[in-house]
């Protein structure tokens, strides 16, 4: 090959070589594609309101239902917010409700309480209530109350007798089965005779008779009262009155009422026909005079109990027999009420009216029972047959709420 070829070979194959390199299409200028596009995850559903997923059982008086109410949390479409842990509040439309543990946080979104129970009868319904959230309402629930007739074997006596209080809504009832009563402060054998009062703050004061003697059947040597905020837990506030000082060996069967200036006067017999009077220095109830001056009454009846009726005082006593005063010192026999009985105690309730407990026979501690009548005058009164309760002197009130509580002293089963 000549020198001429081998130039234009050169040429051609740089020629070529440019084409190749040169001549050939532009590298692309396109972003590089990273691969599929991932789906965007919603946020978690937002809690909104509340619903009571298994409705509260109720039952009896103060006892745990046995179905326990569930509560959930569920966003506003109606999902179920399975990540809240809200702290959930149950309360009830009245009554005295607890459970195991209140406020209860949910777990996964659900609140399943334990332990709920209403202790006073009647109809009811739980709200369900967590901070930011719908509340939710239960359907009604019935509380009924019990009918345990059991006799406490230990309390604030040590000895023979114990009290126990009876709560209700109203003197028709249901009522609650009784509740061991505790006075902090008496160091006695018995304490009997019990009769509440409502003070002017709302608190129950409980006057009583004690002794530390176990052979005074028929009277004790003091009178002592107490106070409490539940009507269950008392503590002593003083001795109203011991017995020996004016000739009385024995007092018994206390009663009381509140003045209208706050004080309180104390009516007790001196085991006999005669009731006397001490009342109280100040509103406190923790000091008292000696006996007030002059017999409230001598009409040989004995056991007394007090009340307020209208604008007058009233004494009643065994029989069922009554007296009326318009100072509460000097009183005028007004023989009997249409029906009979021992051991009187009236009340007034917040609403109009009056409710008795009384016993309906003498057939001993041991046997007595305490039945109820109610009076729109404090004279005549209707009977509450279904009213029966075991015990002996009973002792009504009734609270600022409108409840009632009843007294009655239990025997020891021996």
């Amino acid at each position: 090959m000549s020198a001429r070829s081998l130039g234009n070979l050169s040429v051609s194959v740089c020629l070529a070589l440019i084409s190749v390199s040169c001549g050939g299409a532009a590298p692309s200028t396109s972003p590089v594609t990273s691969g599929p596009t991932l789906p965007t995850v919603p946020p978690a559903p937002a809690a909104a309101k509340l619903a009571f997923t298994t409705q509260p059982g109720g039952g009896t008086g103060g006892a745990v239902w046995s179905t326990q109410p569930v509560v959930t949390v569920y966003d506003a479409t109606g999902n179920v917010v399975t990540g809240s842990s809200a702290s959930i509040m149950l309360t009830a439309g009245g009554g005295t409700f607890a459970c195991t543990t209140n406020p209860l946080s949910a777990s996964s979104g659900v609140a399943t309480f334990a332990g709920c129970k209403i202790n006073e009868p009647g109809s009811y319904t739980l709200t369900a209530a967590s901070s930011g959230l719908t509340s939710a309402t239960s359907s009604s629930l019935s509380v009924t109350a019990s009918t345990d007739p059991q006799t406490y074997t230990t309390g604030v006596t040590g000895g023979e007798t114990d009290l126990k209080v009876y709560t209700a809504s109203s003197a028709s009832g249901p009522w609650v089965s009784p509740k061991l009563v505790t006075i902090s402060g008496v160091n006695s054998l018995l304490t009997i005779d019990p009769q509440p009062i409502l003070a002017q703050d709302g608190s129950i004061l409980l006057v009583y008779a004690i002794s530390d003697r176990n052979d005074l059947p028929n009277g004790s040597t003091r009178i002592g009262i107490a106070s409490s905020s539940d009507g269950v837990s008392f503590v002593q506030r003083g001795i109203v009155y011991t017995a020996g000082s004016d000739g009385f060996p024995l007092v018994s069967d206390p009663c009381a009422v509140l003045l209208a200036d706050g004080r309180i006067r104390v009516y007790f017999s001196n085991v006999g026909p005669r009731v006397y009077s001490v009342t109280s220095r100040d509103a406190s109830g923790t000091s008292f005079g000696g006996l007030d001056t002059g017999i409230r009454s001598n009409i040989n009846a004995g056991v007394c109990g007090a009340a307020k009726v209208g604008q007058e005082f009233f004494l009643y006593e065994n029989g069922i027999v009554y007296s009326t005063s318009q100072d509460g010192l000097t009183f005028t026999s007004k023989g009997s009420v249409n029906i009979t009985g021992d051991a009187p105690s009236v009340t007034a309730l917040t609403g109009g009216g009056y409710v008795m407990a009384y016993q309906p026979d003498r057939a001993g501690p041991d046997k007595a029972v305490a039945n109820l009548a109610t009076s729109s005058d404090g004279v005549k009164w209707s009977i509450q047959a279904s009213s029966v309760f075991p015990g002996n002197m009973p002792g009504l009130v009734a609270t600022r709420d409108g409840r009632l509580l009843m007294y009655v002293v239990a025997l020891h089963n021996k």
